[in-house]
């Protein structure tokens, strides 16, 4: 008799390997069009910390 093996998903060996899935599973539930609106937001943020870095580096070189 032949055994039937059962591949495991890529999901199953990430989540067995530690990969947690949770954040993945959340963003997978929303639209493409949330998800895209989630980016242009998150960068968006990074846009303004990079600029708030660099104004207070140039407040800094002014006053040294």
């Amino acid at each position: 008799m032949v055994a039937m093996v059962r591949k495991k998903s890529r999901w199953q060996v990430a989540e067995e390997f530690g990969v947690d899935t949770t954040l993945l599973q959340v963003n997978l539930e929303k639209s493409p069009t949330q998800r895209v609106r989630d980016h242009l937001s998150a960068l968006e943020l990074a846009d303004r910390l990079r600029n708030a870095g660099r104004r207070y580096y140039a407040r800094i070189r002014k006053a040294s």
